[in-house]
Parts: structure tokens; sequence; C-alpha cells
């Protein structure tokens, strides 16, 4: 196919060069005829220039997703059923052993706001009557695990003696008891309320 001359005006017209069968650039009628290749700029006589993206033919199709069959539907749908079952039982009889189908206890209970909060605490009596809180000692069992293990604790003291040196090495003075209290925190409408102690077992310090 050859150029074609388009009238814009009484003294203007555009030739209209082809390029390939799927383009077609648009110049001025007295620029130079130019020859231009699949995907390459196009100028025109002023300092813009246009870029054109052609296509050498029809695109490959992409992939199809393939449809499920009616037995792989049934077994998805068992599936969430099952794990829909199980999340709510958790949620209603689950404890933290069964997580994630049972929630976490201190994320899922409150603390009733007229009950009595509670923290055990380790002290050292002095010989002087004076009483040393070393509950965060250094190198010392964390207050969690000893309160995980107070059953086994009261029922056999000798485990807590064999804890005495990790608190008595913090501390100057003699020491001449190891005690563990609770710590009870009254709360009235979610108020705390003056603290006070209850004791749990002591053990004599060896001297």
């Amino acid at each position: 196919m050859g150029a074609e001359r388009v009238a814009l005006g009484q003294h203007r017209s555009l030739r209209l060069l082809p390029l390939t069968r799927t383009a077609v650039a648009i110049e001025p009628a007295d620029a130079p005829t130019r020859l231009h290749s699949p995907g390459a700029a196009i100028g025109l006589r002023s300092s813009t220039v246009v870029t054109r993206g052609l296509s050498a033919g029809p695109s490959a199709p992409g992939p199809t997703a393939a449809a499920l069959s009616r037995r792989s539907r049934l077994t998805r749908l068992a599936a969430c059923a099952v794990i829909l079952v199980l999340v709510l039982a958790g949620s209603v009889f689950g404890s933290d052993d069964d997580f994630p189908l049972g929630p976490f206890h201190m994320y899922s209970t409150r603390t009733n706001p007229n009950a009595i909060s509670r923290e055990l605490r380790v002290q050292l009596v002095l010989a002087n009557g004076a009483v040393i809180d070393v509950t965060n000692a250094s190198g010392a069992p964390r207050r969690a695990e000893l309160e995980g293990r107070i059953g086994q604790l009261q029922a056999d003291p000798a485990e807590v003696e064999k804890l005495v040196p990790l608190y008595t090495d913090h501390v100057s003075g003699s020491p001449r008891r190891l005690q563990l209290v609770w710590e009870n925190h009254p709360l009235h409408n979610g108020k705390t309320a003056a603290a006070y102690d209850t004791p749990i077992l002591s053990v004599a310090v060896p001297q």
C-alpha cells in the first residue's frame, strides 16, 4: 500500500506512511519519507517523540483455571466443617494446651473486679528482723516458675532449701530464713486496696 495524503487545511496536509499491518506513522507532508521498524519510536517534525508498541501477532492464551470436581469440593467443605467444630469446642472447653484450637487463658479471661489478685514473693529474713525481697534475684527461678511449682514446694520443702544459695548470694548481712509468701491485692470495683501477705512456707538458711 502506498503513501496517502490527508488534507488539513488550505496549505497543509499529512502524508500517512505505512509501517506494518498493525501501525501507521503520521508525519507532516513536507517531511522526507522514513522507514520505521516495528516497535521503534516514531518521530514527528517537532521535538515530540511518540512510542507505539507493536505486536508481532496474536498473544498466546493464558492458563485457564481447572474446575474442581464434586469430590474435591466436598472434601474441602468437610475439612472446613471439622476445623470449625474443633475451634468452637476449643473455645468452650479448651485450655492453653489446646492452642490454636483452644484459647490462651490470659487472653480469654478477665480478673474479677471485686476479687483478690495475688503474686508470689520470695523474701529473706535477716538476723536483725529486716525483710528483703529477693523475688527477682539474678540466676534464681522466675516468679512464674515458682508459682507453677507451689504445690510441689509445699509438699517437699527440701526443694526450697536447694534454692537458698541462689538468693543469699545477692544480699549482704546475715540472712536467717528464706520464706515464700503470697502478696495479696484486694480489688474493689477494679481499684486496688491495701496489700497484705499470706505466708506459704519458710526454711532456715544454713549458717
